[in-house]
Parts: structure tokens; sequence; C-alpha cells
């Protein structure tokens, strides 16, 4: 899990909150990448560290290693 090391590097408890949420949002949703894009945009409170992960997202081009449930390996 992530918390260790966002605790470790002195990440605040609310930021940690907000990065778990898009990690279940990109991981766990089962939702094709666009759409848990879109809910992370919608859904979860701007900061740094997240604003830096869709910037990530949305420039990926050769997709990023997800659960093989998910159907989507690239954005489309």
């Amino acid at each position: 899990m992530i918390r260790r090391p966002l605790a470790r590097n002195k990440i605040a408890a609310d930021k940690r909150r907000i990065i778990k949420k898009a990690y279940r949002l990109l991981y766990r949703s089962n939702l094709p990448l666009r759409q848990a894009i879109t809910s992370m945009e919608q859904d979860l409170e701007s900061c740094k560290e997240i604003e830096l992960l869709l910037r990530f997202l949305r420039n990926v081009e050769r997709g990023i290693c997800r659960s093989r449930k998910a159907n989507d390996s690239h954005i489309s």
C-alpha cells in the first residue's frame, strides 16, 4: 500500500486521503482510463499531487499497467 511512503515523506493526511481515492478510481473501479480521469477531475479536490497524476495520465501514450479486467490498455 502507498500509505506508509506517503506518511514517511510528510504528505499531509488530507492529501493522502485524496491520493488514496485517486488510486481507488484508477485501479479498483474497473472504469476505462478516460472515465477514471474524468471522475478524478470531477470528484476529487484539486491539489498539486492530483494535478501531476492527471497531467501524466492525460499525456501517456502507451497506457499504464492495470488489472486485466479493465478493457483498456491505453487512452481512447
